[in-house]
């Protein structure tokens, strides 16, 4: 019995091994794919051949691969090919991974200008997350809440343990304490931002949002390429959408594109 115990274990344990390589053979394999279609699609952008170079890139991301580089050189491609809204619309997707990035950072500053794009108008918040989401992503801002926290923890220690510290840490406590609530503020933005609502931007020259969801309901109002609006609802392929002063209306799905792809057209 304690042998048949043994061989059984034995088997199980192969097996697994077996498995596991298989599964590491696997992944290498599909990463080994998606690298030569990322070197592919750069081909072809050096060519010239941008519109094939747009679909080669969308097809590494249908795969579920996501990446900064691979967004950034998405919307390269679309500048190129004169669809700026696109362009504008994946540099932001590329910013959440590498926002510090020097290329993506002036390319981003250079369309927004081109397209007249600025934050004037724009709530605090609004415009308080977008400097966060320019320099930090959001995994950095949560390490660095955890980081003070941790030395918060340490200086009230010090503080109760050893009283002959009191005297020198009272302007550390008070810095770390400023440092540990502006980064917690900014991580819960943040992460409410991208997990909480559903921005979208608009990628086509000009289009308007109507009062209800017809080519014949009323106009409301105008909106033109890499205007930022936010997503309520979809229906029937059209998206009601609210811009940043509060005004709502309805537009065509294929006008605006959803930032963090939450809804299917």
């Amino acid at each position: 019995m304690l042998k048949t115990v043994k061989i059984l274990s034995l088997v199980i344990v192969i097996l697994l091994f077996f498995a596991i390589s298989s599964s590491y053979a696997e992944n290498d394999e599909i990463y080994s794919n998606l690298h030569s279609l990322f070197y592919k699609a750069n081909s072809y952008y050096e060519d010239g051949n941008f519109e094939k170079a747009v679909q080669t890139y969308q097809h590494i991301l249908n795969t579920g691969y996501v990446s900064g580089e691979l967004y950034y050189n998405l919307a390269n491609a679309y500048y190129r090919m004169g669809e700026k809204g696109k362009a504008y619309l994946n540099y932001l997707r590329a910013r959440y991974f590498i926002p510090r990035d020097p290329d993506l950072r002036s390319n981003l500053e250079y369309l927004k200008k081109e397209l007249q794009l600025s934050d004037a108008g724009k709530g605090w918040l609004i415009r308080f997350t977008n400097w966060l989401t320019d320099y930090l992503t959001l995994r950095e801002l949560a390490l660095l809440t955890s980081v003070f926290y941790t030395l918060i923890v340490i200086l009230i220690m010090l503080w109760l343990f050893i009283p002959k510290l009191r005297q020198y840490l009272k302007i550390p406590v008070f810095i770390v304490l400023l440092c540990f609530i502006l980064f917690s503020v900014g991580t819960g933005l943040s992460a409410y931002w991208r997990y909480f609502t559903n921005p979208a931007i608009v990628v086509v020259k000009e289009t308007v949002a109507r009062f209800e969801p017809s080519l014949m309901g009323e106009v409301h109002y105008t909106l033109t390429e890499g205007d930022s609006v936010e997503v309520e609802t979809i229906r029937n392929g059209w998206f009601l959408i609210r811009r940043y002063d509060g005004k709502k209306g309805w537009v065509q799905d294929k006008e605006v594109d959803s930032l963090w792809l939450k809804f299917q057209k």
